[in-house]
């Protein structure tokens, strides 16, 4: 008796089995119909996020030739702007390395980005700028910063520079603008007097002077700039500074670590004219203190100049400095944007010239 209910029970575990397995079939059969016959986009499923469109490259080195073949690091930014009018707002490229950097150009998608960067965000800085902060032990400004340091004083930027009303820098734009272009329109009159053409001469380094003047006097007033040995300081600074960047793009598309180790040109020259760099953007900032203390500055001065409202919100000294120089050193950036912006005026006002000229 017990030998034939162990017959049966295998017999029924084998027909359940038997059973599951034709079920299984029958499923996974409708299931390559359904797939093949009916493409019709209702029934398609549609992913909840969109995959970030990626360019194509070669294993290890990614799209980097393709970089170089454009000009290499000086012209990332031409380089990025040409991927976006290809791929959109948002993209993914691999110029070298393991890791995609993902680029965005819509101004919503940024925001939200930094809504979503958390508390301390991680901020991509330059190998070559970290090396030679750790090499020779140096203590920079906001744009070098990390974590707790970084919040507590971005905080009390953001208090000065993003929050109320900021027409108090209007007064110091202007005023330097003003300057600039005074000193334009008198050597053009100067040539037109003798029947000659006038052409700026050396443009960028004057936009650069430009950029530093106009920081400089949001800094600490424009008293400052009247100074002429702060005039000589800005101008032995501006011819240098500028080959700082030319010399940290080249170590981009090489190991700044391994080029000091072969002891290359290409380190040797940034790192010489990094610390000469920031040598004399410590005295520029330490001279405009001590004009300061020299003629103190009135109240209404005092409510126009950044240095007092940082000193206001008790921010040493020291670290005073250190976001100052690095604010003056970056001045390279305002003027490669204001350059663009100079030749599209200049591109309207030809268009311009040449519209008036046809309908007369």
């Amino acid at each position: 008796m017990t030998k034939q209910m162990l017959c049966r029970g295998g017999l029924l575990r084998w027909v359940v089995q038997l059973l599951r397995t034709l079920l299984l079939r029958i499923m996974s059969h409708f299931k390559a119909e359904l797939q093949t016959s009916y493409s019709s986009p209702s029934l398609q499923i549609v992913p909840k996020y969109v995959p970030i469109p990626r360019v194509k490259g070669l294993p290890i080195v990614g799209t980097l030739f393709d970089l170089i073949a454009a000009g290499g690091a000086p012209h990332l930014h031409k380089y990025v702007d040409a991927r976006h009018r290809q791929y959109g707002a948002i993209f993914r490229e691999k110029l070298g390395g393991t890791q995609d950097a993902v680029f965005v150009s819509s101004a919503n998608l940024m925001r939200s980005l930094f809504l979503q960067e958390g508390q301390y965000p991680q901020h991509p800085l330059p190998d070559a700028w970290t090396f030679y902060n750790k090499r020779h032990d140096c203590q920079r400004g906001l744009f070098f910063m990390e974590g707790a340091e970084w919040l507590h004083n971005r905080r009390i930027l953001n208090r000065l520079l993003l929050n109320g009303n900021l027409n108090w820098m209007d007064v110091h734009i202007e005023s330097c603008t003003r300057q600039l272009v005074d000193r334009w329109q008198t050597s053009i009159e100067q040539a037109a007097a003798n029947g000659e053409h006038y052409e700026l001469p050396d443009l960028e380094r004057q936009l650069y002077r430009w950029s530093i003047e106009v920081l400089c006097s949001i800094m600490f007033g424009s008293r400052v700039l009247n100074c002429s040995e702060m005039q000589c300081a800005l101008d032995e600074f501006s011819q240098i500074v500028h080959k700082v960047f030319e010399h940290s793009s080249r170590l981009m598309n090489f190991p700044p670590r391994l080029a000091q180790l072969l002891h290359l040109r290409i380190w040797r020259d940034f790192e010489s004219n990094v610390g000469e760099v920031l040598q004399q953007g410590a005295s520029i900032i330490e001279l405009c203190i001590s004009l300061q203390r020299a003629q103190p500055p009135s109240e209404q001065e005092q409510e126009e100049a950044l240095y007092h409202k940082l000193q206001a919100a008790a921010v040493p000294s020291e670290m005073i400095k250190r976001i100052f120089v690095d604010l003056v050193i970056a001045a390279d950036r305002v003027q490669q944007s204001v350059g663009p912006v100079c030749a599209l005026l200049r591109s309207a006002a030809a268009t311009s010239h040449r519209s008036r000229t046809s309908c007369s």
